[in-house]
C-alpha cells in the first residue's frame, strides 16, 4: 500500500487551490481573440527528449490544421522540430524538471530571475492561446494558468474534474476545424 505523509497532501491541497484560483481569475478575465487569427496552441512540455519527440504526431497534425503552435521545451530538443511546424520555441526553466531532488522540491528556485523571466516569457506568448500540458502535472497546470491560457488540455493522472477546467478545447477546435 502506497502512504502519502500529511505534508504532501497539505501541498497537493494547497496546489489545488492556487489552480482553482487561477481558473477563477481566467474565467472572469476572459480576453477577446482576434478575429480571422488562426488559434494559438502553447505546448508546455519541459521534460526529456523523448517526451518532446512523442509529440511529433499532435504537433503535425495541428501545423496542417493551420493552428500556431508554440512549444515550450529544453532547449537542446529544438533541432527536432523543423522551423515552419513551431511558430515560437520558448526555452523551458523550469525547476521540477531537475533528477536531483534537493533542488527540485526547492521553494527557493521559484523566485529566482531566470524562472521569473520564463514566466514573463510564457504570458507574452501564451495570453489567449490554447494549452497543453501532455502530462497532467499539476505544477505544469499551474503554469499554464499563469501563462494566460484561455482553455487547457491535458493527458495524464490528473482529471479535468479535479482541476474544474474545461475538458477539451483542443479537441473542440479540432472538431471545429474539419
Amino acid at each position: 500500500m502506497i502512504s502519502v505523509g500529511l505534508k504532501r497532501r497539505a501541498f497537493g491541497f494547497g496546489l489545488a487551490l492556487i489552480s482553482g484560483a487561477f481558473n477563477l481569475r481566467r474565467r472572469l478575465g476572459k480576453t477577446a481573440s482576434a478575429g480571422g487569427s488562426a488559434p494559438v496552441v502553447l505546448i508546455l512540455e519541459p521534460f526529456g527528449m523523448g517526451d518532446v519527440i512523442s509529440l511529433e504526431p499532435l504537433i503535425r497534425n495541428l501545423h496542417e490544421r493551420k493552428f500556431e503552435i508554440r512549444l515550450s521545451a529544453q532547449p537542446a530538443w529544438r533541432q527536432l522540430y523543423p522551423e515552419p511546424s513551431i511558430a515560437t520555441w520558448i526555452d523551458s526553466q523550469v525547476p521540477w524538471t531537475s533528477y536531483d531532488s534537493t533542488r527540485k522540491y526547492r521553494w527557493s528556485s521559484f523566485w529566482t530571475t531566470s524562472f521569473r523571466n520564463y514566466v514573463i516569457q510564457l504570458r507574452r506568448f501564451g495570453r489567449g492561446a490554447i494549452g497543453i500540458d501532455p502530462r497532467g502535472d499539476l505544477r505544469s497546470i499551474l503554469l499554464l494558468h499563469l501563462a494566460g491560457v484561455e482553455g487547457f488540455s491535458h493527458w495524464g493522472a490528473i482529471s479535468a474534474q479535479t482541476c474544474a477546467c474545461p475538458a477539451s478545447p483542443l479537441k473542440l477546435w479540432i472538431t471545429a476545424t474539419t
